[in-house]
């Protein structure tokens, strides 16, 4: 009897904080950065019965994205955009500001990760794209957005890093340990600069999440 008042309860006190979180976002514009595979897996129960054309696929949850936010009474737009092109997060920081007043938070989550590698087995382009993506477009994506938040007085940025920041992913992805881990030494430097304006800077680091990012 005492597990099932808890679990009512439990279920209640999660009412209540989704509650609040819908009345605190309410009215504030949010920037997501994210991979395509992480959005198609997230919508893919849409078309799991069906063989969809890869555009048609996309066009489906584009649509699935739009029709879910805006059920919630949110206003939506889609960016499709290159992280590792300085031109093109400027572009879409500059459609952005067309379309929002301001920028109240940034999760900052789009990456890559490559084939499971021993270090002496990637070569300078694996490198390359890694950083230019995981790193230097991160940090760009942020810049941006902690420069409206400074003129608006506040905000909030969450960066994505990874447990294998912690553990180095040996014989596998060291190449991507290693971006994540500069993005949570990016966190704690930016963290500390703007913290005086009123912006919030943290991280979070997942475990490993079944995605398409890791079948390939």
């Amino acid at each position: 009897m005492a597990k099932v008042h808890h679990s009512v309860a439990s279920r209640k006190r999660r009412k209540r904080s989704l509650k609040q979180a819908k009345g605190y976002w309410a009215g504030r514009s949010n920037l997501y950065t994210t991979a395509r595979e992480t959005v198609k897996r997230a919508l893919a129960f849409g078309t799991r019965d069906r063989k969809v054309r890869k555009r048609e696929f996309r066009r489906l949850w584009t649509v699935r994205i739009n029709a879910a936010c805006r059920a919630q009474g949110a206003r939506v737009l889609l960016l499709r955009a290159d992280i590792a092109d300085p031109d093109e997060i400027e572009e879409m920081f500059d459609r952005i500001d067309t379309g929002f007043s301001q920028l109240d938070a940034l999760v900052n989550n789009a990456g890559v990760v490559d084939v499971a590698s021993t270090v002496t087995g990637m070569d300078h382009a694996r490198l390359r794209r890694m950083f230019d993506i995981n790193v230097i477009g991160a940090m760009l994506v942020a810049k941006e957005a902690v420069l409206r938040m400074q003129a608006q007085g506040g905000g909030s940025i969450v960066n994505i890093s990874s447990a294998a920041a912690r553990l180095g992913s040996a014989n596998q992805y060291v190449d991507y340990a290693a971006s994540k881990a500069a993005i949570d030494i990016f966190t704690k430097g930016l963290s500390d600069e703007v913290a005086a304006q009123n912006i919030r800077v943290n991280a979070i680091r997942p475990g490993l999440i079944e995605t398409e990012i890791h079948a390939k």
